[in-house]
């Protein structure tokens, strides 16, 4: 599995057996550059602007934008769970979507735009991580401390932020 951070919290999985999965496209409002990309599933955290501009990704048979578990094929299984993109229950920006993705022996994660720590079901559900790809920032989505916070509760083995 190679893993290419794209930009903002846009990464690309490729799989060994030429699987391509996007998560969370961000569009030119960002201020970064689009790097339009091919992939075969994309997973979109919420609707906010810079996290589902699908329209960059060519070719996508599957799209993810809602909780549950998902089969993409080829022995990659998913799992999306509800969160909250703020501190105040999704009052202030809504709900985001964590993805756990495992395949190749891997449990991969990507918090979207989380805005807490997730909750003990919520950490339940995740389990532990092989790669965590984490939000950083602190206004929008948790700060580092949190974000620290966060990977040690998910055992996260390697953490990109």
């Amino acid at each position: 599995m190679i893993i290419r951070c794209i930009g903002h919290a846009e990464f690309l999985l490729e799989m060994e057996n030429g699987m391509r999965i996007v998560f969370d496209p961000y569009d030119a409002t960002c201020g970064y550059p689009v790097i339009p990309v091919a992939a075969d599933a994309v997973l979109v955290s919420h609707g906010h602007h810079d996290h589902s501009a699908v329209e960059n990704v060519q070719g996508a048979a599957i799209r993810v934008d809602a909780p549950g578990e998902y089969d993409l094929g080829d022995g990659v299984t998913l799992t999306a769970i509800e969160a909250d993109h703020d501190d105040a229950g999704g009052t202030k920006r809504g709900k985001t979507l964590l993805f756990r993705l495992r395949a190749e022996g891997l449990t991969v994660m990507h918090l979207g735009d989380l805005g807490h720590i997730p909750t003990q079901a919520q950490l339940d559900a995740l389990g532990t991580a092989d790669v965590l790809m984490i939000p950083v920032g602190g206004y929008y989505t948790i700060d580092a401390p949190t974000a620290v916070q966060v990977a040690e509760k998910l055992r996260a083995r390697v953490t990109l932020p």
